[in-house]
């Protein structure tokens, strides 16, 4: 169970899969990224993102750490703090 108390970072436990594609898309809106360039960078193919980003389908955790750590480095945040 993965719970993060920075308020700018969701709690990822319990919600529905609207909110994890809406985490996505923030993401990778902030980085300027497109689509596919984002599912190069997590990894994945570009159909399986663009899945993740409708709300198709959940993401792993493996996914949602990587998306956690991108948006942390942009944010300065101190990811040992949190979940330490």
């Amino acid at each position: 169970m993965l719970r993060v108390s920075e308020p700018d970072l969701i709690e990822v436990v319990g919600r529905p899969k609207f909110e994890f594609a809406h985490f996505c898309r923030s993401v990778r809106l902030e980085e300027s990224l497109s689509q596919a360039q984002m599912a190069a960078k997590l990894g994945m193919t570009t159909r399986a993102y663009e899945k993740l980003e409708a709300g198709d389908s959940n993401p792993s955790s493996d996914t949602l750490l990587a998306l956690l750590v991108i948006r942390a480095k942009k944010r300065s945040i101190n990811l040992k703090a949190i979940f330490l």
